[in-house]
């Protein structure tokens, strides 16, 4: 199957066939080249699938295609980092959802079922007149003749309890989403094992409703909460089983994730800043660097009072008296200046740091963007005859530059799955 790799933001390729310009029509924009030029830019990341065509993979802005020459691992790494976002928890009531015309987060719910539990098997209680098993003296007293030894009656045989595991058809259902979605996109889902049940089919003699009113039923008479998860996922599975052709699996709007992806990295590697202020990174870092913070009460206005500045990552190092300011931009390029960093910057600049009472002696603060490597860049540097305040007051202390930090996308969701699903 034929896998093209293109990138979120970049101009379409004319070797992209009509089939995909079809499916992704509402996520094309238009800018300008250097010269100039009006051109179509994809305006999402995710994977289109034709039976036709092939595969389409929009990976996200910057990001390194790999040196698979068949487009595999790309379009594998960008499922898996998908499929891990949509279940982020900081996600939360984000407007940046992923959209999909097949089940695929149902059916990673029911595949994770299965990694940790197997397949799903009734259990059930038999009662045999030889062991192994506990000897159960209800079904002995009940279902045994007595017999005489000497004055005394017992009891005989004994009745032991055996609980078996029965195919089911839960079973069947796992078995069949988990089976016919591998065999579907075996390209995307390399490495995912299938169940082998072989008779799968023989339990689901209805269509796909009668399957959703059936574990319907099941879900109001279940009381695990594993289970009653599985369950909700299989109908979810195949309540959207048919729903459109091919795949198309995207983000039209990729900035939270971004700041996701990156906040993962930075709680993993980030290490503080060198002498130039760039970013340094480790094995293992600042795992205390918070997701986003809020400041409040900085508008003395009337009626203004619950306005608040929401930073997206912020850490004070007490051990060197640094606070960092930390924005994620999912920016093709940088052309303008940022007011908002340079808002956030002046007014945390001389906010009292809570553990200490006074201000940090150094303030860091830095957006955080996309790139094909990792590199370094001054965005911003404070001209004294704008801010006279600042310089006289306090001469010895730095803190007013903002900084450029480009991330390498590929080793940042390589990263990101590292920690498994």
């Amino acid at each position: 199957m034929n896998i093209t790799v293109c990138n979120d933001g970049c101009e379409i390729p004319e070797n992209v066939s009509g089939s995909f310009i079809g499916k992704i029509q509402k996520h094309i924009s238009m800018r300008k080249d250097s010269s100039g030029r009006e051109i179509q830019c994809f305006d999402f990341v995710g994977l289109v699938l034709d039976e036709k065509d092939g595969i389409l993979v929009v990976l996200p802005k910057h990001c390194r295609h790999s040196d698979d020459p068949t487009g595999a691992v790309d379009a594998r790494l960008l499922l898996n980092v998908m499929m891990k976002l949509n279940r982020d928890p900081l996600a939360g009531f984000s407007e940046d959802k992923m959209e999909s015309d097949y089940p695929f987060d149902a059916f990673c719910k029911i595949y994770e079922y299965y990694r940790a539990y197997g397949l799903y098997r009734d259990t059930t209680r038999r009662f045999l007149s030889q062991p192994p098993g506990k000897i159960n003296w209800k079904a002995t007293f009940s279902r045994s003749p007595y017999m005489m030894l000497g004055n005394q009656a017992f009891p005989f045989p004994f009745w032991y309890s055996h609980s078996a595991k029965e195919e089911s058809f839960l079973t069947a259902c796992m078995a069949h989403a988990i089976d016919s979605t591998i065999e579907r996109f075996p390209i995307l889902l390399e490495g995912f094992q299938s169940t082998g049940m072989r008779n799968a089919d023989d339990y689901l003699s209805g269509d796909s409703d009668w399957i959703v009113r059936t574990l319907g039923m099941i879900q109001e008479r279940t009381f695990r909460d594993s289970t009653i998860n599985l369950i909700q996922a299989l109908r979810d599975f195949y309540s959207n089983k048919n729903r459109g052709g091919g795949l198309a699996l995207r983000y039209a709007s990729f900035d939270r994730c971004w700041e996701i992806l990156v906040g993962s990295y930075l709680r993993r590697h980030f290490a503080g800043v060198d002498d130039n202020g760039a970013m340094k990174f480790s094995v293992s870092g600042y795992t205390k660097l918070g997701d986003q913070v809020t400041f409040d009460k900085f508008n003395n206005a009337p009626g203004k009072a619950s306005q608040e500045l929401r930073i997206d990552h912020y850490f004070y190092d007490s051990q060197h008296d640094i606070q960092y300011i930390i924005d994620e931009k999912y920016y093709r390029n940088v052309t303008e200046f940022n007011y908002k960093q340079f808002a956030y910057t002046i007014m945390l600049y001389n906010h009292p740091i809570e553990a200490t009472g006074r201000p940090a002696s150094f303030t860091y603060s830095m957006l955080v963007l996309p790139s094909e490597r990792f590199r370094h860049a001054i965005h911003y540097v404070a001209n004294e005859a704008f801010l006279p305040f600042f310089s006289k007051e306090n001469p010895d202390r730095r803190g007013l530059s903002i900084y450029e930090e480009y991330l390498d996308v590929r080793a940042v969701m390589r990263d990101y799955m590292e920690l498994g699903w």
